[in-house]
């Protein structure tokens, strides 16, 4: 930014403004000098006046560097502006301030381009200012922030592709696994609509392996308790999991110790057809939820699987009761 040394005194521009409004009520007032003009002293008058305007453009030039080093760029345009309009005679002073000015509004709209995150347009104004003024520290040190935020939301949307890509390609190996295993969806967006537990988002999922992992829920409805199996591998049997939940470690609610594998059954839900469905415990998960002899409506129904969906578990010695289901059982 240009500049040029002054005086180390000076007085403030309040004081340079009361000085020339008192010179111009005098003026206007009518009132004669007591020393009129004489020509030996109209070249010290002149000069005097010169001086206190000079002095006043100063004051505000300086108001607007203090303003410009604390990154205040609309303040420092006001005070330049200020400086201005006083017009003084000083013709590289005047060049001095209209080019602050000018460096001030470049910075004030490169700083709002970045706070906008128009890191393109930060960029050209910054480019402007520094055709005029190369070395320009500020206006440099905002052009790299541009380009290095501008890179930064360049890496991000490229991240944001890539990864959208391998969604959609995880989501279409994911389907063509599920149709493949036989397995009935009740809604086609099931697989990528996920299942709300207490914050966590289950989806269903397949492994590098191409195994797939289905969230399941057990409910025990005669004591309204449930355990969530989050990731339930398709290769796995009920009676794995059964095993973990009720005879490794009693639950807390089965105080007469009614559950166990050997007393007790478990029904699928077909959500779409509002049943329950036995199945054995010695079932794999996949064969459960395709079309196979562990699980059946009739001849040609198979049972339709909703992400989430629950195994009803109750003791063998409430089989057939109905008043114990609140969804009809299908032997």
């Amino acid at each position: 930014m240009a500049d040029n040394k002054g005086p180390s005194t000076r007085k403030t521009a309040a004081e340079l403004d009361e000085e020339i409004d008192e010179f111009m009520k005098e003026r206007s007032s009518g009132k004669k000098r007591e020393i009129s003009f004489k020509e030996e002293n109209w070249e010290e008058e002149n000069m005097f006046k010169n001086q206190s305007f000079l002095a006043r453009a100063e004051a505000y030039k300086e108001d607007g560097n203090y303003e410009y080093n604390r990154k205040k760029f609309k303040e420092a345009i006001a005070a330049y502006t200020e400086a201005i309009k006083v017009k003084c005679d000083d013709t590289h002073l005047n060049a001095i301030l209209h080019t602050n000015r000018a460096t001030a509004h470049l910075c004030l709209g490169a700083t709002a381009c970045v706070e906008l995150q128009n890191f393109e347009d930060a960029v050209k104004w910054c480019d402007d200012g520094l055709a005029i003024e190369a070395q320009n520290q500020r206006l440099l040190d905002l052009r790299n922030k541009a380009v290095a935020e501008q890179k930064k939301v360049l890496r991000d949307q490229r991240k944001a592709v890539l990864k959208e890509k391998k969604e959609m390609s995880e989501t279409e190996a994911l389907k063509s696994a599920v149709k493949a295993r036989g397995v009935t969806l009740e809604y086609e967006n099931d697989l990528s609509r996920p299942m709300t537990d207490g914050g966590l988002d289950l989806k269903v999922s397949i492994d590098s392996s191409g195994v797939l992992h289905w969230p399941v829920m057990f409910v025990y409805p005669e004591f309204e308790e449930t355990d969530l199996i989050s990731s339930f591998n398709e290769n796995d049997r009920m009676a794995d999991h059964l095993y973990a939940m009720l005879e490794e470690e009693s639950p807390p609610w089965d105080k007469d110790r009614k559950y166990t594998l050997a007393n007790i059954e478990v029904y699928f839900e077909d959500s779409a057809r509002e049943k329950l469905c036995l199945v054995k415990n010695s079932s794999f998960l996949k064969d459960i939820l395709s079309d196979s002899s562990d699980v059946k409506l009739n001849d040609d129904t198979c049972i339709r699987y909703k992400v989430g969906s629950m195994c009803a578990v109750y003791p063998e010695i409430f089989r057939g009761d109905a008043e114990g289901f609140p969804i009809q059982v299908v032997e």
